[in-house]
């Protein structure tokens, strides 16, 4: 078993107000059969409906 340790941090901006949200999913597959399923759909999921911008968030 192989254990995955996925990061995503996303900013979300409503008008003036900012919220910054972090999470961290684990996961323990077996690589040959749920790695690609798991990957696969969330990389569909983030490039269809979250424009993502790969700079650093800095808070003043």
């Amino acid at each position: 078993m192989n254990i995955y340790n996925l990061k995503f941090y996303f900013r979300l901006q409503f008008d003036s107000l900012l919220t910054l949200q972090t999470f961290t999913i684990s996961l323990k597959k077996l690589e040959s059969e749920f790695k690609h399923l798991v990957i696969d759909d969330l990389r569909g999921y983030y490039n269809n409906y979250i424009d993502l911008n790969p700079r650093k968030f800095l808070s003043d």
